[in-house]
């Protein structure tokens, strides 16, 4: 299924966790388990993704018109991927993240060089840990960080502010929802 189809299916479905899904994950356990979950994450951070590239496409007057739809989807799936790795509990984390980044490869189309494109991933998590600060809370060095990746360069990324404003407001809204996705998820 390409991008765009898959994309599309989200738009029309509504909730993040269906009823079926629920049920269905109350049901496995194990390796099967670990492969719902991590397609479930996925495809939440496919939704909320395309959630945001929409909404910020559709104003007249986004920080981020110029940039196109597929490399701003691109990086909001990886920036959702850094927001995962923190919202999942780690007994979780190692086997659903085989899965998940594994969906992204699909997703991609990336067929070779999955080790170079894995390392570019976590190079960019790195780089959102290195500039998150959870103490202070003050997130300026993480919006434009993650403004630079979008956007391909260093500085002079027009209407900063605004970019990092909702690249950061985005961000703690996925981390709820994440969060609160992993509570009422079953223990592995």
């Amino acid at each position: 299924m390409g991008a765009v189809k898959f994309i599309r299916k989200f738009f029309n479905n509504s909730g993040i966790i269906q009823k079926e899904k629920h049920l269905t994950l109350k049901d496995l356990s194990g390796e099967h388990l670990n492969q719902k979950l991590g397609s479930l994450f996925h495809d939440m951070c496919v939704k909320r993704a395309a959630g945001f590239v929409k909404d910020e496409l559709n104003k007249n007057d986004s920080p981020f018109k110029g940039v196109p739809k597929s490399k701003l989807f691109q990086e909001i799936m990886i920036l959702n991927y850094w927001i995962l790795d923190n919202a999942v509990s780690k007994n979780k984390k190692a086997a659903v993240f085989d899965e998940v980044y594994s969906k992204y490869f699909e997703l991609f189309n990336v067929t070779f060089k999955r080790e170079e494109e894995l390392a570019s991933l976590l190079e960019r998590h790195g780089a959102y840990y290195d500039s998150w600060n959870e103490i202070t809370g003050h997130q300026d060095k993480f919006g434009l960080k993650a403004a630079e990746f979008i956007f391909d360069k260093n500085g002079d990324i027009p209407r900063i502010a605004e970019v990092s404003f909702w690249i950061i407001s985005y961000t703690h809204s996925a981390m709820k929802a994440f969060r609160d996705m992993n509570k009422k998820l079953p223990a592995h």
